[in-house]
Parts: C-alpha cells; sequence; structure tokens
C-alpha cells in the first residue's frame, strides 16, 4: 500500500466519523425537542459537522465553542457555555 493510499483512507475515515456525529446530534436535538443546543469541539472540525447539520438544528444552535476541551472536567465545559 502506498503512502498516499493509506493517508486518502484516514481522511475519508475522519470525514465519515464526523458525518456520524453531525447524524447523532440531529438525532439527539430532534429527540430531545431542544429549542437550543451548545457545542465545544475542535476548531478543524467544528465547519465540517455543522454544515453537515440540517438547517432547523443549525438555527437551534446558541453557543459554539471552538477547541479541545477533552482535558477539562465536565463541570468546567459547563462553565464554558454560562458566560
Amino acid at each position: 500500500m502506498k503512502h498516499g493510499e493509506a493517508h486518502g483512507r484516514k481522511t475519508e475515515q475522519e470525514k465519515r466519523k464526523l458525518s456520524n456525529l453531525a447524524h447523532t446530534i440531529s438525532k439527539l436535538v430532534n429527540e430531545e425537542d431542544c429549542d437550543m443546543w451548545n457545542l465545544a469541539i475542535p476548531a478543524e472540525q467544528a465547519n465540517q459537522v455543522i454544515n453537515e447539520l440540517p438547517i432547523d438544528v443549525q438555527k437551534k444552535l446558541t453557543q459554539l465553542k471552538e477547541g479541545d476541551y477533552t482535558w477539562l472536567p465536565h463541570k468546567e465545559i459547563q462553565r464554558l457555555f454560562d458566560s
């Protein structure tokens, strides 16, 4: 296998994961009948995920925090959206 093929496959897998994430978010927002929701996501992933969401789900997104917050405790992440 050539290096380019492996890179292409990895890129495609990443796109698929982000598309699945967008689908899961959309399903959750609709099932929970959310009027608004917030999202914390790494900046390099934000545009693809948001662009994959249906317009009605995008319109309910009230706050977007771009960054890698995986190292923060859950309560600290919640505080990001309180300010």
